[in-house]
């Protein structure tokens, strides 16, 4: 048996970390393994049928021949959903990285090892699409007026495999996982405020203030503790007395801009706010830990161009908006 090649990036493709098969697999078409990925993500025959513009029967017989062909059980049925079988969630697994292996392929002799064409499905939060990734895909359409965008706007965490994402745009830690991430910016947080929640309330001078003032504890669990490392190095860890729990982001954000009190966010998720002056940077110089933004990607062995070149588009504009405040 000749010896896997190593990677030179040092990363460990999915593939390569799964059993092999133990026979070969009788399967016909491409076509198939698509859609056995979008019945799993689905969740039910009937919403692939819809999603894919088909018949109900036609997903059903093709489905059923899959497993025929594999002699092997890929989903349990049952009245509402379908659920992947242990050989199903590898199949997945497999079908996932043959899938972006032909569409690269596709994307390469389309339009060139140089050219950006075919579907690139993005997914990230709502507010980030809104705020950051709406004004690249106008630059990007104009540049590359072959490729199509498919943006999965949610709040969720999306399985990329089986959801079939190209890329995934993260503003919270990673868990242990075997996908690609490349880091975008770095991402400090920092205290703000509205104009008017300040001229109600007064502007803290220091972090430690904060104690005595209306704070909006964000996320699930709510952040009660606010570390603050100060210019000269110096640390404060504040326990801050919440008049608002809230959830979700941005909510939260929102919450702020309407003066309900004082909010720990993301630089990058209010630069705008401080540029127009919806909001106020408290205690300029100090600056709050957070994770960088950072891409996911599926692991494979080669990222796709059009992949790259989103993530330099959105890479650029978003060091832009941090340069120019």
């Amino acid at each position: 048996m000749m010896p896997k090649r190593a990677r030179a990036d040092g990363f460990q493709t999915r593939a390569e970390q799964l059993p092999i098969l133990p026979r070969p697999i009788a399967i016909e078409r491409v076509s198939d393994l698509r859609l056995f990925a979008r019945i799993a993500a689905n969740g039910s025959l009937s919403a692939a049928a819809r999603e894919l513009g088909m018949s109900l029967g036609n997903v059903s017989s093709r489905l059923t021949r899959l497993e025929q062909a594999l002699n092997v059980r890929l989903m349990h049925r049952s009245t509402r959903r379908l659920h992947l079988t242990a050989e199903g969630e590898l199949f997945l697994q497999r079908v996932m990285a043959i899938i972006a292996a032909v569409e690269a392929l596709e994307d390469s002799i389309a339009g060139g090892f140089d050219e950006v064409s075919g579907r690139l499905r993005i997914t990230c939060s709502a507010a980030f699409a809104r705020r950051h990734v709406a004004p690249v895909v106008r630059r990007l359409g104009e540049l590359h007026p072959e490729i199509t965008l498919d943006i999965f706007a949610t709040d969720e965490t999306v399985d990329l495999i089986s959801e079939g994402i190209d890329v995934a745009i993260r503003q919270s830690p990673l868990p242990d996982s075997n996908m690609i991430t490349r880091n975008l910016i770095p991402n400090d947080r920092v205290a703000c405020a509205s104009p008017d929640y300040l001229k109600k309330h007064g502007a803290p001078q220091h972090p430690e203030e904060l104690a005595a003032h209306r704070c909006i504890a964000i996320g699930i669990p709510a952040q009660t503790v606010w570390p603050f490392t100060g210019p000269d190095g110096s640390e404060a860890n504040v326990q801050i007395k919440p008049s608002l729990y809230i959830s979700q982001g941005d909510a939260g954000h929102e919450a702020a801009l309407e003066g309900a009190g004082i909010a720990l966010k993301s630089r990058i998720d209010v630069i705008g706010d401080f540029a127009n002056g919806r909001l106020s940077e408290l205690f300029p110089g100090w600056t709050s830990p957070g994770s960088p933004i950072q891409a996911v990607m599926p692991s494979s062995e080669q990222v796709p161009v059009k992949v790259r070149t989103f993530l330099s588009l959105l890479s650029d504009s978003l060091k832009s908006k941090l340069d120019g405040y």
